[in-house]
């Protein structure tokens, strides 16, 4: 009987502890993110939209208890490039196809699998996601707002809103003329940063053409240079940013001096690279058929290495002269899809890996000791992994905050912070995006494919008449409906001036 008599205290005791400890006995939800790059993990055999497993995974759920985030996140893969495309497909069958394939990956992806609660993100449907700006100001999530400077907030809204959470990479671009270090050594050539500079890229060609005039290959291992080297495309974002997020190519852009949605085609800048392209081409200056093995001595980057934030030592095999035009660009991030069943967990998790250091550094360099050692401050990869001085390159965490690697300097939060204090580095129409119903976009990704079909060619064929050859595609994007559509999309971008 005493037993029984001393039964109803024991319990509630037992209770009491419980709630005591509740956090350790929280149910948690599954969380499902999609990750487009498994091989970064060392994950060679992933299965489009199954699950991945990883140490590394199963530590970031670990770490998450710790944090006292009652979810168990699963890593599934998320293929991000189109295999469909087959040989008998045309030059503008196959850009059409990826570039269909882009656009839709976030609507193929909740066909395949309902589940998915955060996933990398898509500008061209960023009404597939969450708007994040309330939930992040939640005294839940608000840490991860100082994680990242304000002006990499800034350039990643779209239309005013934020919908991912970008990676803490620096999204500061640059044009940079890049030679080849050896080159200059093997020749004793000295360039003049300031002459270098004030050159166009034809001039620089013309001022290199004469090593090469007897032979387009050097010693066996170097050629001036190619359309692809010189990112002809790219080197005009300054002026002019592509509809396209990632496709700078696609036809349409807006002209960022006076806020014009604009056909590149017609544009002087883009005569001027075809142009250029149709030399390299011509005089045979990208050695068309030895490739694989040479060095191009001249180069231009678009996404290029920022002195500040790079060790001295890295990088030796190239010289870079900056011609300062900086400015920002969009990042790559991840997002919560609209149609997670769990919204608000999943921008915890979200936030999360972007504010701890633990979770950055897990998703980001891997187990320690295992996957990477710190070295005076830096973490150095035991296995082959590409690395840059603008962070790494993996699809889950803060670069900012995660250790440096190899290549990157000690303080590169100080240091990124210094960099973004200019305020001209936002663009005039960073931020939009065009809203797009499917008849429209089949428009848009005709065009871009018509474009795209007429820079290659420009690249690897001869033509007689590059004015007549202009004259052809422009009619053929006048066939295709161009001049409604940028009637159409421009009323969109003058609405959100407005606003």
């Amino acid at each position: 009987m005493k037993k029984l008599k001393y039964f109803p205290i024991l319990l509630l005791c037992s209770l009491h502890c419980l709630l005591l400890s509740g956090c350790s006995f929280q149910k948690k939800e599954e969380i499902v993110w999609y990750i487009s790059n498994p091989h970064f993990f060392h994950i060679e055999d992933a299965v489009p939209y199954e699950d991945l497993s990883s140490e590394r995974f199963d530590l970031f759920n670990k770490r998450l208890e710790e944090l006292d985030i009652p979810a168990k996140v699963t890593f599934r893969y998320l293929p991000d490039m189109d295999m469909s495309s087959d040989e008998s497909d045309s030059i503008t069958d196959t850009y059409k196809k990826s570039l269909d394939f882009s656009a839709h990956l976030i609507r193929t992806l909740k066909e395949q699998d309902p589940q998915a609660d955060i996933v990398p993100f898509s500008p061209m449907e960023y009404r597939e996601f969450v708007a994040l700006d309330d939930s992040l100001a939640s005294e839940k999530n608000s840490s991860v707002l100082d994680s990242l400077p304000d002006p990499i907030w800034n350039v990643n809204r779209i239309n005013g809103k934020t919908y991912q959470i970008p990676r803490g990479s620096m999204p500061l671009s640059d044009t940079i003329y890049s030679f080849s270090a050896s080159f200059l050594k093997d020749y004793n050539l000295t360039l003049n940063e300031q002459e270098i500079t004030s050159m166009t890229p034809e001039e620089v060609i013309d001022f290199l053409f004469p090593y090469f005039e007897d032979n387009r290959l050097l010693d066996k291992k170097y050629y001036l240079t190619s359309a692809d080297d010189l990112s002809l495309g790219n080197c005009n974002y300054y002026k002019y940013l592509p509809l396209l997020r990632g496709f700078s190519d696609s036809s349409l852009a807006v002209d960022r001096e006076n806020g014009k949605i604009v056909n590149l085609l017609t544009t002087e800048e883009m005569l001027n690279n075809l142009s250029l392209a149709q030399r390299i081409y011509r005089e045979d200056l990208d050695i068309h058929t030895e490739l694989q093995t040479a060095v191009p001595v001249f180069t231009i980057e678009t996404i290029p290495t920022l002195e500040e934030l790079t060790v001295s030592t890295a990088y030796s095999d190239r010289i870079r002269f900056s011609l300062g035009k900086r400015y920002l660009c969009p990042s790559i991030g991840n997002g919560v899809l609209n149609t997670s069943s769990n919204q608000q967990l999943a921008i915890e998790v979200l936030a999360a890996s972007m504010y701890d250091e633990t979770l950055s550094n897990l998703m980001i360099y891997g187990v320690p000791d295992k996957d990477y050692t710190l070295e005076n401050g830096h973490a150095i990869y035991k296995f082959n992994q590409v690395i840059s001085s603008v962070g790494s390159f993996s699809p889950v965490g803060n670069n900012l905050i995660a250790y440096p690697n190899e290549y990157e300097v000690t303080d590169k939060v100080l240091v990124s912070e210094k960099l973004l204090e200019d305020e001209s580095l936002l663009l005039p129409c960073s931020n939009f995006v065009p809203d797009v119903d499917d008849t429209t976009w089949e428009q848009i990704s005709g065009i871009a494919a018509i474009c795209h079909e007429a820079v290659f060619t420009a690249e690897s064929e001869e033509i007689s008449d590059l004015n007549t050859f202009l004259k052809e595609q422009n009619q053929k994007l006048y066939d295709a409906g161009i001049e409604s559509l940028l009637s159409g999309i421009q009323s969109q971008l003058d609405a959100q001036k407005e606003d």
